[in-house]
């Protein structure tokens, strides 16, 4: 839930605030921190990890904690949230 939440907070300060709040991007360091911590202290530490070699999928944690909020600053797109938009999706 760390990734996801990292991912939408990043997502929110670039596209639901006009103008983008790129000074606020540096926020995100501290869930994406937790879900790779947890993610090496289940792969090095875990007592029952069968297959030792596999952590090469611990790679795969850490690229997604990098290259998701990076491809989020790269392609956003700014749609701010209006008060229309938010109740026409409530009322749908």
């Amino acid at each position: 839930m760390y990734l996801v939440y990292g991912c939408l907070l990043l997502n929110a300060e670039l596209t639901n605030v006009d103008p983008p709040r790129y000074d606020l991007a540096p926020t995100v360091v501290f869930p994406l921190a937790v879900f790779v911590m947890f993610a090496a202290a289940r792969a090095f530490g875990a007592r029952d990890v069968a297959e030792r070699d596999r952590l090469w999928l611990f790679v795969g944690t850490v690229s997604l904690a990098l290259i998701l909020p990076l491809m989020n600053l790269a392609y956003h797109s700014p749609s701010p949230l209006t008060r229309d938009g938010l109740l026409l999706v409530y009322e749908y």
